[in-house]
């Protein structure tokens, strides 16, 4: 998943308005990011790959 679907899809279904992202190499067989939004909140975002 690129940076910019992620932070379509954050804004789009959980009205999250990220600022900044960056990957983290933790876990295994998901996709794992630290998240900042406009009002400096942080957040852990996890994606599956549903082969969907």
């Amino acid at each position: 998943m690129s940076e910019t679907a992620l932070v379509r899809a954050l804004a789009d279904s959980w009205v999250i308005e990220a600022q900044w992202v960056e990957d983290l190499p933790v876990g295994a067989g998901s996709y794992h990011w630290s998240a900042v939004d406009r009002h400096g909140t942080a957040w852990f975002v996890k994606a599956d790959d549903l082969g969907v």
